[in-house]
């Protein structure tokens, strides 16, 4: 079972977030994927998601899926996460406009909360790429 620490009152709510991140200019759409609120943003030049989870606020690069018709039932149009572009951007209380700053100010973010270590880069996946890692993905969970 997730945590839903988001809904309480002493912790930064997505729709917080989404508030900050229209502010800014940037708010795409609002979410649930994964079981999980999302925000989704414009952000380092493509859509990425905010999320909370483990640790506090997490960000990773989104794919618009277009409405998929070869099988039965159709697939949805959806956002879709890219896998292994992940990253951490700060603890469930942070005010939701560094929660989007931290996203669009940062050339990497870490993969770990609240831990030195390795980063990811923010810099856009190519579609190309991103299709395939999505589609290797959920080939995966079938």
């Amino acid at each position: 079972m997730i945590d839903r620490w988001w809904t309480r009152d002493d912790m930064t709510s997505p729709g917080a977030v989404a508030q900050a991140a229209s502010a800014a200019g940037i708010l795409v759409a609002q979410e649930i994927l994964e079981d999980r609120p999302t925000v989704v943003v414009t952000a380092h030049g493509g859509p990425w998601g905010i999320y909370p989870g483990e640790g506090g606020w997490w960000a990773e690069q989104m794919l618009w899926l277009a409405l998929e018709v070869r099988g039965w039932p159709p697939s949805p149009a959806r956002w879709a996460p890219i896998p292994d572009t992940d990253g951490w951007l700060g603890v469930a209380d942070l005010e939701p406009e560094q929660i989007v700053r931290n996203l669009v100010t940062a050339a990497s973010l870490p993969m770990f909360a609240r831990v030195d270590g390795p980063t990811r880069p923010t810099e856009r996946v190519d579609d190309w790429s991103a299709h395939a890692w999505v589609a290797e993905r959920e080939r995966g969970e079938s």
